[in-house]
């Protein structure tokens, strides 16, 4: 079972319809522009010429492109707008409704990830070993 956070809990009072700097790039801006039919609703730009790069489908999650690299758009939104009080225990984004197309803040949500965090380390003996976050917590006394 995953861990999900509550939505009333994460958000943040702040007017998405206004641009907002991202939290991902400095230099670009965010907002959510409800004015167009488009089923996408959120725009970026960069902030120095006010270019806004494409916002595409791509394999049912909408993505971007910022600085050469491929962003998905629930994941900036997460990050802009949803307050993450773990990132370490909350590192992904879910979509509530499971339709990964829709971005809307109230349908998003930080979420446990499936997998254990661990580190890769080579021990004494040459060996390669996986030290688990909630072990090595533990034994460096970090609960």
């Amino acid at each position: 079972m995953t861990e999900n956070l509550e939505q009333s809990e994460q958000t943040e009072l702040i007017d998405i319809n206004e641009w907002q700097v991202l939290k991902y790039d400095n230099d670009f801006e965010i907002r959510y522009d409800d004015e167009d039919d488009d089923e996408q609703p959120w725009r970026i730009r960069r902030i120095r010429d006010k270019f806004e790069p494409s916002i595409i489908l791509d394999n049912n999650y909408y993505r971007s492109h910022i600085k050469e690299k491929h962003v998905f758009i629930h994941r900036l939104v997460a990050l802009q707008y949803i307050t993450n009080p773990n990132p370490l225990k909350y590192n992904e984004v879910d979509h509530k409704n499971r339709n990964s197309k829709d971005n809307h803040i109230n349908n998003l949500r930080c979420k446990k990830k499936g997998g254990a965090l661990f580190v890769s380390v080579t021990d004494v003996d040459n060996k390669r070993r996986r030290i688990y976050l909630n072990k090595f917590k533990k034994i460096r006394d970090l609960d």
